[in-house]
């Protein structure tokens, strides 16, 4: 059962990769994303390391990647992380 779930998400995820890739097409997204960052900062640490799951495109990793020594970005869908 779970890797028709997983098979499933991958599949779909898939279809809208390009769109969340997009900064254009995917404010939704976005719109917060600076907010979220302001509120991390003063817990970032330049030696810190990060794990981002369920990252989709990594928005939030590159976001942040200049303000740790090292993040990790994981998502089950390849063509997110692609993107």
């Amino acid at each position: 059962m779970v890797v028709a779930h997983d098979a499933k998400v991958v599949r779909e995820f898939s279809k809208q990769a390009e769109g969340f890739g997009d900064p254009r097409l995917n404010t939704h997204l976005t719109v917060h994303l600076g907010r979220l960052v302001r509120f991390m900062e003063p817990e970032l640490d330049l030696e810190d390391v990060v794990l981002e799951s369920c990252a989709g495109t990594a928005l939030v990793s590159r976001s942040i990647a200049h303000r740790v020594r090292h993040v990790s970005a994981l998502d089950l869908t390849p063509a997110m992380l692609a993107q």
